[in-house]
């Protein structure tokens, strides 16, 4: 949500501490002096009538049904189980941690945490969107003789870093020899640009072989109808088959080298001028098509309501050089014990929110500095990558000179390579015939 003069702006976030999630409402009020007001209302979902596993209207959301012509309801949520569970070696593509709702014990859990899940039988009952009966386990009427009985799964996702949560409905509905899925997927939290996550949260979990989707037991055959999924790429997803006999999938960590960021870092140094792109990884932030006299801006902040010290002035162009994008941001030390890797977010929201943004090599007397978004966790070539969403994504050569050095530039690209970087995924940025 952006501030415009004269015009009041309000987000919703969600927040979940335990059992309980609430709204917080920030509402902007532009003052005589342009400056913005924040408040903050925090509505426990409780009092809204929202259940406190699966609620109804969240932010980041995903609606979508599932049609599995050749299988079963049973079938379909045995499969989704058996991949919570990781069963012959499936792992979350995108490198999180699933887990099932059991509502008879009140326990989220999966093979790793607390013991695999197994089907159970429950009462049979006709539920919908709204309406949750006595068939909330894990998963109610799987041996049930009704042709057109409806059954709820409940699952959670962890993201890899731990810092995000989103929980999927599966509505699961029998249809003689067939099974109809509506499938929910809602964020803990709101997101900028939600990259299609909540999307891939529910796809991996039943995509098959028809889209290159590795299965635990069951290749499901299926066709879907997006409902409410504005944000539904399944190349956001990174899925690809996988070895389970050793190999590595595309979304895990393991095989990436822990990245080290500049030693002695000068923050000061670092902000004192501006920085030039010359090559950067695609993200949905940053497409191939603003790949144009991009540059990069930082200068002391000296006041924050949430405690950044930095601002951030991010300039991109169009490939006519007068169609500009520009991104305000701030930033600020992540709170590690480590001065090289900063935080950046958009200002007017929390640190909570804000992505990682690392100093991994800078060196002012030669003029350049490579720049990560954070630690690298997803196997590519000769090298790992980050992700291409909001936060935790991105890769960056500057240099202070907006003429480009190939030499200098290869010699960053070495150290990229070097440090664990797949950096087949950098793109050139023209430089030349930029606007003053």
């Amino acid at each position: 949500s952006v501030l415009a003069h004269g015009v009041r702006s309000k987000f919703s976030l969600w927040c979940q501490g335990g059992d309980l999630r609430a709204r917080i409402d920030i509402k902007f009020h532009p003052s005589p002096w342009n400056h913005s007001r924040i408040m903050l209302a925090l509505i426990p979902l409780a009092l809204l009538g929202f259940d406190t596993v699966a609620a109804n209207h969240m932010q980041s959301t995903c609606s979508l049904i599932v049609h599995f012509p050749e299988a079963s309801c049973s079938k379909v949520a045995m499969e989704i189980v058996a991949r919570v569970n990781g069963e012959n070696g499936w792992r979350d593509p995108l490198n999180g941690t699933y887990m099932l709702y059991d509502k008879t014990n009140s326990t989220w859990s999966n093979s790793t945490s607390g013991g695999a899940h197994t089907l159970t039988t429950g009462k049979n009952s006709t539920c919908n969107n709204s309406t949750q009966g006595d068939n909330d386990a894990l998963f109610a009427g799987s041996n049930s003789t009704n042709s057109n009985s409806t059954s709820l799964l409940y699952t959670k996702r962890i993201t890899g870093d731990g810092n995000y949560t989103d929980l999927q409905k599966w509505v699961l509905q029998e249809n003689g020899s067939s099974c109809r899925v509506e499938a929910f997927s809602e964020s803990q939290m709101s997101s900028l640009t939600n990259s299609s996550a909540s999307f891939c949260n529910l796809y991996s979990l039943y995509c098959g072989s028809q889209d290159n989707c590795t299965v635990a037991n069951t290749d499901l055959v299926y066709n879907e109808t997006f409902d409410s999924c504005p944000q539904n790429d399944k190349s956001k997803c990174v899925v690809t088959s996988v070895d389970t006999e050793g190999g590595s999938d595309e979304g895990s960590e393991e095989g990436c080298k822990e990245v080290t960021t500049q030693e002695n870092f000068d923050l000061e140094k670092f902000i004192s001028a501006k920085w030039y792109v010359q090559q950067q990884m695609e993200v949905d932030y940053l497409p191939k098509s603003r790949n144009f006299c991009v540059t990069a801006e930082y200068s002391k902040r000296s006041f924050s309501f949430f405690g950044y010290t930095i601002n951030v002035k991010n300039l991109a162009f169009e490939s006519d050089k007068t169609t500009k994008q520009q991104g305000d941001l701030c930033a600020s030390e992540d709170g590690s014990d480590d001065p090289a890797k900063l935080q950046v977010a958009p200002c007017f929201l929390p640190k909570a929110f804000a992505g990682p943004y690392w100093v991994v090599s800078y060196d002012e007397e030669q003029g350049y500095a490579l720049i990560s978004g954070g630690q690298p966790t997803i196997p590519g070539t000769n090298g790992c990558r980050t992700g291409s969403g909001t936060n935790n994504s991105g890769l960056w050569i500057f240099t202070r000179n907006q003429v480009r050095d190939d030499e200098l530039v290869n010699r960053v690209r070495s150290i990229a390579q070097e440090k664990g970087f797949d950096i087949s995924v950098l793109n050139d940025v023209d430089q030349t015939s930029c606007p003053v």
